[in-house]
């Protein structure tokens, strides 16, 4: 789901470099890592077990007599639901390596991320195959996709659950010693493992896996984790499913499990968003402003009602919550990048709030950005009309929620006033031959950048070189584009949809940093030109007064730069305010009610 490693990545090194909390991540073993420079620092960790049954697995007959119903009742009220295997399971085994994530270059502080690797059985032993990143979103033949995802999540929970035992085992013995000992001078261990915190509904079953050990006391000395779950983007995920006789294979008591997902069952289907949200100790949602409209029956999207009971269930317990997503300065930015700096291309530093640069303090963003079109006309990518015509750029996946139907438009009219529009992107659910007979349509004024290889070497340049991010979305939680364009000094022409609202600000407004189009209206063509020529003739005429357009040009920058996850009072700071909340349930319901 899109832009997701990327919020998570910055998410998790401004956790480690804020202090306070330890981060650890748990990622799939995808074997390109092998062949990555980091392969070195991997080292193996420890060899663990899961269980899935070998037999077909069971879909639409999912039905439970009433005395298997009252059996369910009676050992949940016991809280010993797991008195005895219904069925014979084929013991997986997997091997988990761990390797440091430095976060900054001194290497003085890293992230620990563990790494599941594939199961020692067929078809598991095709797991995470991949030779290039665009294969991880797929699975090799033989091993269904949804099997690997149920795999890893099953893997990862048990992966957690020896974390948790291992820590807490250990501070028991160090307990013990002391005892013998009398004080000692080491630092306190571990209670384990405080936060388990499950990003998007392709992870929600995990909490399942979870709730099953915990409710078996796996968990029991340490105390369980707190359970947090982020809805990224409400209309994908809400939408995201298993088939249930997948999901059967990997239960290991089918009649207690049946019985607790049969609430998310739809026909064969088992759906993953309400489950993670009735999971969890805490729910966010990546925007504030999303979050109440949400609540409060504003927001509509298709199969809204799948997730709604769930979400309201926590809103009234104050279990819901906010957090707009944040913007990582310290990664791809136009200030420090060493692509950027070999080229001297780098933006100034002109305000103490912005990260430091390679540029001299006089040098200008406008000369810059002005550099970077040179280079690409030098490396043949840009024309040499290019250097004095706006560039519109797009980056993102062709799929139809990315307002794709709105390209041919924007490409003809473009064209007719001479600009430059480059589609930057990974082919998806929008008709690919489509965009592809764009640019055979105007091969004065569109390119398209579709491979992987291509985008890697001109994306930063790009970024650099563009005038105008074109972000045209239908749904959008936070608007990472959006946010990146504006840190390279590129105004957003955009719908303005979703989250986008709470940094983007039109014509209209003094310090605007967008021109928005309306969306589904009468007027949607003649208000997408209207945006489109605003943009052009507002370029024009800045660059005709070289202060007005570098002031311009900072306040794009700054209006970014504001948006850095490392903000006082941010969105660091709400995360570790949620942590606290679920850890302190946690500890009020140790073992039952933990699926409301």
């Amino acid at each position: 789901m899109g832009g997701l490693g990327a919020v998570l990545t910055a998410l998790t090194k401004q956790q480690q470099r804020d202090g306070n909390v330890d981060v650890s991540v748990i990622l799939p073993f995808y074997s390109l890592l092998r062949h990555m420079p980091l392969a070195s620092s991997i080292a193996h960790y420890a060899n663990l077990t899961v269980s899935v049954y070998p037999g077909k697995g069971y879909g639409d007959s999912w039905q439970i007599s009433q005395a298997g119903i009252a059996a369910v009742k009676a050992a949940e009220a016991a809280r010993d639901p797991y008195t005895r295997a219904e069925r014979a399971m084929q013991e997986v085994g997997f091997s988990v390596s761990t390797m440091p994530y430095w976060i900054d270059s001194t290497n003085s502080s890293a992230v620990t991320v563990y790494l599941v690797g594939p199961g020692d059985v067929y078809p598991f032993d095709q797991a995470f195959h991949a030779q290039s990143t665009l294969d991880i979103y797929g699975s090799p033949g033989g091993l269904p996709q949804e099997w690997r995802d149920l795999y890893f999540e099953k893997a990862a929970a048990r992966l957690i659950e020896h974390i948790h035992t291992e820590a807490t085992s250990s501070k028991q013995g160090h307990q013990q010693q002391q005892h013998s000992n009398g004080p000692s001078a080491v630092a306190p261990l571990s209670r384990g493992v405080d936060v388990v915190h499950l990003h998007g509904a392709t992870n929600a079953f995990l909490a399942h896996f979870l709730a099953q050990r915990i409710t078996a006391g796996a968990f029991d000395v340490g105390g369980r984790p707190g359970i947090v779950y982020t809805l990224h983007d409400y209309s994908d995920e809400v939408r995201y499913l298993n088939d249930a006789s997948n999901v059967d294979k990997f239960l290991d008591y089918p009649t207690v499990e049946r019985w607790q997902l049969n609430q998310y069952r739809y026909g064969s289907e088992v759906f993953m968003s309400p489950l993670g949200i009735n999971h969890a100790d805490m729910v966010t949602f990546v925007s504030r402003s999303l979050t109440a409209d949400l609540v409060e029956g504003r927001l509509e999207f298709y199969m809204k009602e799948i997730a709604m009971d769930a979400i309201l269930t926590k809103a009234r317990d104050a279990r819901f919550i906010g957090i707009t997503n944040g913007i990582d300065l310290h990664a791809r930015n136009p200030f420090t990048s060493p692509e950027l700096a070999r080229e001297q291309l780098t933006f100034p530093r002109r305000f103490p709030q912005w990260p430091p640069s390679h540029a001299p303090m006089e040098a200008r963003i406008a000369d810059r950005k002005q550099a970077a079109k040179a280079y690409l006309q030098r490396s043949g990518l840009l024309t040499k009309d290019d250097l004095d015509r706006p560039l519109v750029l797009f980056i993102g996946r062709f799929q139809h929620n990315k307002g794709l139907e709105f390209f041919a438009e924007t490409a003809e009219y473009l064209a007719a006033r001479n600009a430059r529009f480059v589609m930057m992107g990974q082919k998806n659910n929008y008709a690919h031959y489509k965009v592809v007979e764009l640019r055979d349509r105007y091969p004065d004024n569109v390119i398209l950048i579709d491979e992987e290889q291509d985008q890697k070497r001109w994306g930063i340049y790009l970024r650099t070189a563009a005038d105008f991010a074109f972000v045209p979305s239908r749904t959008e939680s936070f608007g990472l584009v959006a946010a990146e364009g504006l840190l390279f000094g590129a105004a957003v022409i955009s719908t303005g949809v979703g989250g986008l609202r709470e940094f983007l600000k039109a014509k209209a407004s003094p310090a605007h940093n967008a021109y928005l189009f309306e969306l589904d209206t009468a007027h949607t063509s003649a208000s997408l030109r209207r945006a489109l020529g605003d943009a052009l003739k507002d370029h024009h005429r800045l660059r005709q007064d070289p202060a007005a357009y570098e002031h311009f040009l900072e306040g794009l920058v700054g209006s970014s730069v504001a948006l850095g996850w490392d903000q006082k009072g941010g969105p660091v700071s709400a995360y570790n305010h949620v942590y606290a909340k679920a850890v302190e349930r946690a500890r009020k319901i140790p073992r039952g009610g933990l699926w409301r």
